[in-house]
């Protein structure tokens, strides 16, 4: 079983080994931290929380989760997605590993959207070209071809869901992002 602790310098770890996380990989890339904010950590988290309720309640897994009037807005927008794209989960908050390349990442949705397997991120900030890295890393460590989408709750209740193409380039960067890992923990 795969568990996370980032104050490791290889975040994940099971039996096997360590692995470096999706996040890990994509910041040797862009230099970006994403979220420095704790606030807006733990914002992200607890949409993320909410998302996975949200879509369990949908598949009447679980109870539809109370939703403190702070996140009003980012339930409201998920609800609307789930209405119009009638997602069917397989996995959620799901934490995989790459099966030969040393890196893992929880995903947050990999299933059905509108009869097509693939995953997604949910992202409450701005949009921002990392994100497409992130995707792809995800989306390597499945066993089969999948679609790859980014789904952006805001506070004020939109939503935007976006299909990301697959990019050779982007790939390439993050195993460049993996390199770079490999090379700085030689040193």
């Amino acid at each position: 079983m795969l568990t996370c602790d980032r104050e490791k310098p290889r975040h994940y770890g099971d039996e096997k080994g360590r692995y470096w996380s999706v996040s890990q990989v994509v910041e040797a890339v862009t230099g970006d931290r994403g979220y420095k904010d704790p606030v807006a950590m733990q914002r992200g988290t607890d949409v993320h929380q909410i998302f996975a309720l949200q879509l369990g309640a949908a598949m009447g897994w679980c109870e539809m989760p109370d939703v403190p009037d702070e996140y009003r807005g980012y339930s409201d927008g998920i609800t609307r997605w789930i209405d119009q794209a009638n997602p069917q989960p397989m996995m959620l908050e799901r934490t995989l590993r790459h099966k030969t390349y040393p890196y893992a990442g929880t995903m947050d949705f990999v299933g059905m959207v509108k009869d097509e397997y693939g995953v997604l991120d949910l992202k409450t900030g701005e949009p921002a070209r990392w994100h497409s890295l992130q995707l792809h890393g995800y989306q390597k460590m499945l066993d089969k071809a999948a679609k790859m989408w980014i789904l952006y709750v805001g506070a004020d209740g939109q939503f935007q869901f976006k299909a990301v193409k697959p990019s050779a380039r982007d790939w390439a960067a993050f195993q460049n992002g993996l390199s770079i890992l490999q090379w700085r923990e030689a040193a």
